[in-house]
């Protein structure tokens, strides 16, 4: 039995329709996600008892987080996310 030529067009746009439907359910790409700042223990041993505020800020950046509540203190965090999953935090 042969088809028309108008069927077999029919055929092949509702296979390839298929076929985009399925590729576009598939997990997107999802990049890694760093935030805070992050530094080596050779950084941390620059800062010495007594440096200003501007000089730790130089050294360190600046903090992610000031708190209202306790003005002398700066909290530094860091975290690095990959597909949903924590895989660092410092």
């Amino acid at each position: 039995m042969t088809l028309s030529i108008g069927m077999r067009d029919l055929r092949v746009t509702v296979a390839l329709c298929s076929t985009l439907l399925l590729v576009a359910c598939l997990q997107p790409y999802r990049m890694e996600i760093q935030q805070g700042n992050l530094f080596d223990q050779s950084t941390l041993d620059q800062v010495k008892v007594g440096m200003t505020k501007k000089q730790v800020r130089f050294l360190l950046g600046t903090p992610l987080v000031n708190d209202p509540f306790h003005v002398n203190r700066w909290d530094y965090f860091y975290s690095l996310y990959s597909h949903d999953k924590n895989i660092s935090e410092r």
